[in-house]
């Protein structure tokens, strides 16, 4: 499956922050980075309509994600979720290792993209 992407690109002071969404609206994610620290990028708000869910989608945007961010020169992605949750568990499935406590029910990951 290959997914049509459209994005939104806002400035906001230091912040650079694109939402991504599948053509179709059916599933979306933000990213952003600060152009004090140009090698990092985060990957947030990742969500596919529950119709559609276990068909690939959330990893074709994954993978979207790091494949653009690494064309772009990012050398890191942050993201953030629930400790121990399902969404932790693929998230380290796809490369990205523990960083630090969030607060105590969040952890953020990160990945090295090269």
């Amino acid at each position: 499956m290959s997914i049509q992407i459209i994005k939104h690109t806002s400035f906001w002071d230091e912040t650079i922050r694109t939402h991504h969404m599948e053509s179709r609206g059916i599933a979306f994610y933000n990213s952003y980075f600060f152009r004090t620290i140009p090698d990092e990028i985060y990957f947030t708000d990742l969500h596919v309509t529950k119709d559609f869910r276990k068909k690939g989608i959330a990893q074709e945007l994954l993978n979207y994600h790091i494949n653009t961010s690494v064309l772009q020169g990012f050398k890191k992605s942050y993201l953030w979720c629930e400790k121990g949750s399902f969404m932790e568990k693929w998230y380290r499935n796809n490369g990205y290792e523990f960083f630090k406590n969030k607060d105590e029910k969040e952890v953020w990951l990160f990945k090295r993209l090269v």
